[in-house]
């Protein structure tokens, strides 16, 4: 199976992948990963292929960092992930990451959760998707309805119907926090996939996706 695994270029959004990258890898799959050039280093140390995307770099994402200063928390926390994440970030990459599921023909997708250039292109080129939790459940959640509207630019920009969201809400979540973590999270009876040992990941608490690997 051809996995790609796309994620935005900081520590904790790319660390959570590692493992869901390295299982794969151990058993045959076929894995890469696609994320801005600062990764490349810990990548290679990592030994996994990684293919780059663009990234707006920090002059643009200057002006909104300095807005969220201005803001309380959780207002300046919803700017982050509606205005950088799904917005200026996911734009950015969109472009050379379509090229690379179309070169690679990629036959999962998986994203870390607020990676969103990986949603939308996976919906254009007609991949199955999945994302994996970088927060806990309930920052998950709090996160993911602020930005419906941001992805709908990409989607419009891509030729795909708005859908406010739909896509989001249908993916498959995996997360390592265990269910004590999540909060007041409300999950409206879709529980996330849940791995036992980060070493060899198991599904214990939904049937598995006709897409996940057998070996």
């Amino acid at each position: 199976m051809r996995i790609l695994f796309t994620s935005t270029r900081g520590t904790g959004h790319l660390e959570p992948l590692l493992p869901y990258l390295h299982t794969p890898k151990r058993r045959g799959h076929d894995v890469c990963v696609a994320a801005p050039e600062s990764v490349s280093e810990k990548l290679q140390k990592e030994e996994l292929p990684h293919t780059p995307f663009d990234h707006p770099g920090d002059a643009q994402l200057k002006p909104i960092w300095a807005r969220c200063g201005e803001l309380p928390r959780d207002e300046a926390n919803a700017l982050i992930v509606r205005e950088i994440f799904a917005g200026l970030n996911a734009r950015t990459a969109l472009p050379k990451l379509r090229e690379v599921i179309h070169n690679w023909h990629p036959q999962l997708i998986v994203r870390e959760s607020v990676e969103f250039a990986g949603l939308v292109a996976a919906e254009q080129a007609g991949v199955p998707h999945t994302r994996v939790a970088v927060h806990n459940g309930f920052v998950e959640e709090r996160f993911m309805l602020k930005v419906n509207a941001a992805i709908d630019i990409s989607r419009q920009e891509g030729n795909l119907s708005l859908d406010n969201g739909a896509s989001l809400r249908a993916e498959p979540v995996f997360t390592a926090f265990p269910s004590s973590f999540d909060g007041a999270a409300k999950t409206d009876g879709k529980v996330p996939f849940r791995i036992g040992r980060l070493q060899d990941i198991t599904i214990s608490t939904q049937t598995a996706p006709a897409w996940a690997p057998k070996d």
